[in-house]
């Protein structure tokens, strides 16, 4: 879709798939009663050892199947990106759920806004024994509010402050926009999308949209749920931000600010994880390094009183 088209533009959707026997169909089949049909739906299978070989055969023509060894969900998403024909990307996780219309309501926002790159929406997570949670947004709003249903341009200091898109499976953006900051990071075995949006989000307009269009599966197979790995990712990933874009720091002060106040915060994080976890040396550790990142007062004072709640505890 250019940016003064208004005919029906063609969308492609990747699906990444390691041992997701169990879930596969469901994200296929959210994909195949979408409002607005699909142009192609590329599948790669990641070197799965489980059915989901089977699974996806009997989807047949349907699907675009790439049968690869494992190499993780960068490699396997870059795989799938290659075989796309879409004007417009989406991506979906294995054991996610589109609703209905969520194409439908995310190009419909591209149009009226021909200046915004990419789109992302809520979500809920839910667990197969718990049920629906609170949505991300909602999340999202408790810790540092966006702009929700307006073009954000180019957020990156919004995106430093906090992951406000939260996961692939919400997202849908101009091939355009791959061209102009690359793909995702093979070396990355998690935040691999984190980084991809920080990129993104230096040369592109965004759109909040606050509907929810997704359901969030979580359950034990899932990475995130290794949340203290994740979170050194997503540090990781920062740093790397950090080195690439040296000159979009030096101009802006208040970016590096927020640089600052986000890696101690996740160093903080992690230190809470490990140290609910009895890991307490490596807590400690990270709390340390935390405190190194920012020595404010305000930061100061509250790794001190996380340090006393814990040496003092029985």
């Amino acid at each position: 879709m250019s940016r003064t088209d208004t005919a029906s533009p063609s969308v492609s959707v990747v699906i990444p798939v390691y041992n997701g026997e169990r879930f596969i169909a469901r994200a296929i089949d959210s994909v195949l009663a979408q409002s607005h049909p699909v142009a192609d739906i590329v599948v790669v299978n990641d070197g799965s050892h489980d059915g989901t070989a089977e699974v996806l055969r009997h989807y047949g023509d349907r699907l675009t199947v790439i049968d690869v060894p494992n190499g993780g969900v960068a490699q396997a998403r870059n795989l799938g990106l290659a075989r796309t024909r879409g004007e417009l990307i989406a991506l979906l996780d294995a054991d996610d759920v589109w609703r209905a219309h969520k194409l439908s309501a995310q190009i419909d926002a591209l149009r009226r806004h021909p200046d915004v790159d990419f789109t992302c929406c809520d979500y809920e997570a839910v667990h197969p024994a718990i049920g629906p949670r609170d949505t991300h947004f909602e999340h999202v709003r408790r810790l540092h509010p966006p702009a929700f249903n307006r073009v954000v341009p180019r957020p990156v200091r919004t995106l430093i402050d906090i992951n406000f898109v939260g996961t692939c499976s919400n997202v849908l953006f101009r091939r355009s926009l791959l061209g102009r900051v690359g793909l995702f990071d093979p070396r990355l075995r998690q935040a691999e999308d984190y980084d991809l949006w920080l990129r993104m989000a230096t040369t592109g307009n965004f759109y909040l949209q606050s509907d929810v269009l997704l359901e969030k599966i979580t359950h034990d197979d899932n990475l995130t749920l290794r949340y203290d790995e994740t979170l050194q990712y997503h540090e990781a990933v920062l740093h790397k931000f950090h080195a690439q874009q040296n000159e979009l720091f030096a101009r802006d002060p208040g970016l590096q600010a927020a640089h600052t106040r986000a890696v101690a915060d996740v160093r903080y994080q992690i230190a809470g994880l490990l140290l609910a976890k009895g890991q307490h040396r490596e807590g400690f550790d990270w709390l340390g390094r935390s405190w190194q990142a920012d020595r404010g007062l305000r930061h100061s004072l509250r790794c001190l009183k996380r340090l006393l709640r814990r040496t003092l505890l029985p």
